[in-house]
């Protein structure tokens, strides 16, 4: 259970970069024409953000893709969604750390990363796919 996230990751893969590059084109700040014509509307550009960030942690750019996330998610949230899409591209070790890391630095018990948590070392012991 990832906690946002707005996009399908069927067949992710192929178009991650291409959809970094065009993400990072729209952060651009000195891109002001383009931004307004896409995003006017979008405070913080949560959309672009998110689609880049899960292009970073599909091409196992962990902290770059937090490091965007956090600009408009807490930390929890930003690791534990980098976290859902490490554990969907079978990297469990890695995903298992960025659940702990969630719910560590959450205030209170974050629910859906300890889920996630336990997902993924049922995942490891079982040697299942997600």
């Amino acid at each position: 259970m990832v906690h946002i996230i707005h996009n399908s990751l069927k067949d992710f893969q192929g178009v991650g970069s291409i959809i970094r590059v065009r993400c990072l084109k729209l952060l651009d700040h000195t891109n002001i024409p383009l931004r307004r014509k896409y995003f006017v509307n979008a405070p913080g550009f949560f959309c672009i953000r998110n689609n880049l960030a899960i292009s970073l942690a599909w091409q196992s750019h962990f902290d770059e893709a937090i490091n965007i996330l956090v600009k408009v998610v807490k930390y929890e949230i930003a690791y534990n969604n980098t976290g859902y899409i490490v554990m969907l591209n079978k990297q469990y070790p890695v995903a298992e750390k960025h659940f702990k890391k969630a719910i560590f630095i959450s205030p209170s018990y974050y629910v859906c990363a300890a889920r996630n948590l336990e997902k993924v070392e049922n995942l490891k012991r079982l040697g299942n796919d997600p």
